[in-house]
């Protein structure tokens, strides 16, 4: 009867402490272990929501590891696999780490109230202090700590990330941690987003989150069973939802202060729109934009762009639908992506003086202007997907079509004088027209042989055909009217391409032979291209056989490539060795001339080893050597747009051109110091034995080889021969440092050595090019109102050639970037750049000047609506003044950079949750 009493009484008080924590568990007969509890403050016995449960059970062969995070009355809940060792780690940001040991043989336990202490440091006894680190190393899973990183009231999570050392926001707005990049962001351990890595970082705020993980993980190819080591973000957020829904809109306008010489309209408008629907399984997107000036904010690196005027427009949509979710791996999915886009250059002014070395030196002049237009429409059409039909069999479909539609116009002006008497003048337009149109399929099949060992065969197909069409009207007339020419060239380069691939995979991984795999692939490639030139004198109605051409030309390519990995399980080494072979057949026709045939040989080795380690970083070392077959377009005519009374052909001996590549990059980072290092050394040797003689024309008649010629205005020119092959060196490193109440701290120095040949008088001359560079970038946030960001960059540049022409000069680049939150919904932000180089010989003077400024005011509630005055450009102080000095001849040259904006924004976002 005691004993029944007593067994009562436990049971009670079991239930009564699970009613305590608001939830009851119920027994299951599965072999998992269950457990639940509650997370205190020890001193204030206040319950800590978003602390980490950080568990760890080591099963046969592998450990298996889960995060949990406490909801906002401090309660959690896991399981865990039973007759397994359980380690349990539970933080919160301020206070000190609990670890536990659990019991492997219980069904359900309830672990109480889990009491935390704070972390606390004494200084001399006065003054008590919490501090709390931004982020923490967990095995391989480095924790972000959201809480503890500073940022603006109505940040998004990119910006918590940009403070962290060892983590880069790259160009694209995408973002890499110790050189390797995110390939997949998740959301409260969901695959929300799907394949899209920036949306989440760029609209969910910073304050939503709670912790952000970063760790590798193997996961099997959509379109192969082989896995890949995967880096993944996981951010936690306090509110846990399955679909997100996104929208942006940006409407702008505004007054260009110059008037356009060509009489366009000055005014300024941007309408730029985003529109974004995720869940699991189903991701829809739609981005459009339309504008005539690039002159809006760079979300992605907080620079204010400054560009050249242009119109620009474009329609983007895509949509990916996957059945399975992250954890399936073998999930089927197929995506539709189409786009429209068309944007047009308004005009590009380049001015040009030109003075040439005869007797009377000086008093020869040409003055050059260049105006240029172009304007481009592109339409993409992308279908992607994969299927699972059985466990053993995977297939991967993938199918590209573009169609390009270019259109360019350029004039040029060119004058000569002699003592100030004009001696020529030229006018020169261009007009090209191209029409290019490429189509891609790719089938790809994976089956598996057995447990460990798969097949992968991939069969695809590449279409190309550009054609290009351009018309020459030149004009060519002396002071004293003696000659007069008037030619109008047509140009056709019709080019096709066709190829087609086969790639055969083998993995083994047996008891013998563990983490090896063994690829084949082979791919054939068919070119064909024809340039016909057609050269019409105006006045007389005869083709100008000069500037006439006909030239055709026809490439087989045969590349076939074996490559070797190596994996060692458990030591972190991998070593990747591939050898690949290339055989290309070339016929070039050039009527009433000769055929060339050439056939070429190449091969390839790449060899790779890369170690990982927790103490010693990251190291990896790459060996390669490459070649190629040169690019050269032979005997085709090339007007010299200065003076198109001499165009020019090229006869030039074609070798392989071989590149030799060595790598070392080591990665090393310590959470403890909140650091991180990155060294990298990199060496190349380039040769390439083409030799291209020139072949100059006048009056009908080719001129002999490296003979000296007059141009009109009396000025010598020697036919250059190009021929290169040089050493390039660049040694870097660089220390990010978190450096508390101040912010994150980055240094960058390197190196760079170059020694290429250039033609000076006829003849190859060795130069070389040295530059050390010292970067300093500091980003810090004072407070929730604050934002400031510096960076300088010194370069030194010293170049010296065997001509005893020695030049050293030193480059500054500083930028300022200020953000201004005030009176609770307005803020102000500025940037300001400034660009200076003064080099001892060649007077290529770069004084630049640039400043932007935005005053906002916020006129929703949590930042959703912002409506702003914007002034780009403000100091407009650019003069770009270069002069270049050689044995010819001396060219002073100004380039126009930038035009002072004035516009009005409102940019509105809004994101929901459910």
């Amino acid at each position: 009867m005691k004993i029944s009493k007593l067994i009562m009484i436990m049971c009670f008080s079991v239930m009564g402490c699970a009613l305590t924590q608001g939830q009851i568990y119920t027994p299951t007969t599965d072999n998992k272990i269950h457990f639940f509890g509650v997370i205190v403050d020890s001193i204030t016995k206040e319950p800590l929501p978003g602390a980490v449960i950080y568990q760890i059970t080591e099963e046969k062969f592998r450990k298996l590891t889960q995060f949990t995070v406490a909801d906002k009355n401090g309660k959690f809940q896991f399981e865990t696999p039973k007759y397994f060792s359980t380690r349990v780690e539970i933080s919160c940001v301020g206070y000190k780490v609990r670890k536990f040991v659990l019991p492997k043989d219980h069904q359900t336990m309830n672990m109480g109230k889990v009491w935390l202490a704070p972390d606390i440091q004494k200084l001399d006894e006065v003054t008590v202090s919490a501090r709390a680190k931004m982020y923490k190393q967990f095995g391989d899973t480095t924790r972000i700590y959201a809480r503890s990183v500073k940022t603006l009231k109505g940040d998004a999570i990119i910006e918590i990330l940009r403070q962290i050392p060892g983590i880069k926001v790259n160009q694209d707005g995408s973002v890499s941690m110790d050189g390797k990049p995110i390939e997949y962001t998740l959301l409260n351990d969901k695959l929300i987003f799907g394949d899209d890595k920036i949306t989440a970082l760029y609209t969910i705020d910073a304050d939503q989150a709670m912790t952000i993980d970063i760790y590798d993980e193997e996961i099997e190819s959509a379109t192969s069973f082989k896995k890949q080591k995967s880096t993944v973000m996981n951010i936690r957020t306090k509110k846990d939802f399955n679909r997100y829904f996104t929208v942006e809109a940006l409407l702008e306008g505004g007054q260009n202060h110059i008037k356009h010489e060509n009489g366009n309209d000055p005014k300024i408008y941007n309408l730029n729109g985003k529109l974004g629907t995720f869940q699991e399984g189903f991701q829809a997107q739609l981005n459009t934009m339309k504008s005539n000036f690039m002159g809006q904010q760079d979300r992605y690196n907080q620079v204010l762009k400054n560009e050249m005027p242009r119109k620009q427009e474009y329609i983007r949509g895509k949509l990916v639908r996957e059945f399975g979710d992250f954890n399936n791996y073998l999930r089927d999915r197929y995506s539709i992506t189409g786009s429209y886009s068309k944007d047009k250059n308004q005009y590009i002014i380049r001015k040009e003086n030109t003075y040439f070395p005869t007797e009377d030196f000086e008093s020869q002049l040409a003055n050059n202007e260049n105006k240029q237009t172009s304007a481009n429409t592109i339409y993409n059409v992308a279908v992607d997907g994969n299927y699972t039909s059985t466990p053993n069999i995977k297939a991967h479909f993938s199918g590209l079509f573009m169609s390009k539609d270019s259109d360019q116009s350029r004039v040029n002006q060119s004058e000569t004088f002699r003592n100030g008497t004009l001696l020529t003048t030229t006018h020169n337009r261009i007009n090209s027209e191209i029409n290019h149109a490429y189509s891609s399929s790719y089938l790809n099949f994976a089956y598996k042989l057995n447990k460990k060992n798969f097949m992968h065969i991939n069969l695809g197909i590449n279409h190309e055909k550009p054609k290009r069409t351009e018309s020459h009207d030149l004009e060519i007339m002396n002071s004293e009217l003696e000659t007069h020419t008037t030619l109008g060239v047509k140009n056709n380069s019709p080019h096709t391409d066709l190829s087609s691939s086969l790639h055969v995979t083998h993995l083994f991984d047996t008891s013998i032979v563990s983490g090896h795999s063994i690829s084949l692939q082979i791919e054939t490639l068919h070119k064909k291209a024809k340039i016909n030139n057609t050269a019409v004198d105006k006045q007389t109605g005869l083709i100008d056989d000069i500037y006439s051409e006909n030239y055709e030309m026809n490439t087989q390519t045969l590349s076939s490539g074996l490559e070797f990995i190596h994996k060692i399980p458990g030591r972190s080494i991998t070593s990747r060795v591939t050898f690949n072979h290339i055989a290309i057949n070339r016929d070039e026709r050039i009527p009433e001339k000769y055929v060339i045939r050439k056939t070429f040989n190449t091969w390839s080795p790449f060899i790779n080893i890369s170690w990982e380690g927790e103490k010693r970083g990251n190291i990896s070392l790459t060996f390669s050597i490459s070649q190629q077959i040169p690019h050269v377009k032979l005997f085709s005519n090339i007007l010299n747009i200065s003076n198109p009374m001499f165009p020019q052909t090229g006869n030039p001996d074609l070798d392989p051109v071989k590149e030799y590549n060595f790598s070392m990059k080591h990665r090393l980072s310590s959470v403890k110091k909140q650091i991180s290092l990155n060294t990298e050394v990199r060496l190349k040797y380039y040769t390439d034995n083409v030799v291209y003689k020139r072949q100059y024309f006048k009056n009908n008649t080719i001129l002999p080889e490296y003979d000296s010629y007059e141009f009109p205005a009396g000025s010598t020119l020697i036919s250059p021969i190009n021929g290169n092959d040089y050493w390039d060196l660049k040694i870097s490193s660089s220390i990010q440092k978190q450096i508390n109440y101040l912010g994150r701290l980055e240094t960058i120095v390197s190196y760079t050595f170059r020694d290429p040949q250039s033609e000076v008088a006829g003849r190859l001359v060795r130069q070389q090019e040295h530059k050390g560079t010292f970067n300093i970038k500091l980003a810090t946030n004072f407070s929730r109102h604050i934002r400031l960001n510096l960076s300088n960059s010194t370069s030194y540049l010293w170049n010296q050639n065997s001509e005893k022409y020695k030049e050293r000069g030193i480059q500054n680049k500083a930028t300022v970037h200020l953000l201004l939150n005030f009176l609770q919904y307005a803020n102000f932000e500025s940037g300001y750049i400034m660009d200076y180089y003064n080099p001892s010989v060649s007077n290529t003077k770069i004084n630049s000047h640039l400043l932007n400024a935005m005053l906002g005011y916020r006129i929703f509630k949590k930042r959703k609506g912002l409506i702003s005055l914007n002034a780009f450009n403000i100091l407009d102080k650019n003069t770009n003044f270069k002069t270049s000095v050689s044995n010819q001849f001396i060219s002073n040259s100004w380039d126009r950079l930038f035009e002072r904006y004035y516009t009005i924004s409102f940019e509105y976002k809004f994101n929901s949750q459910k």
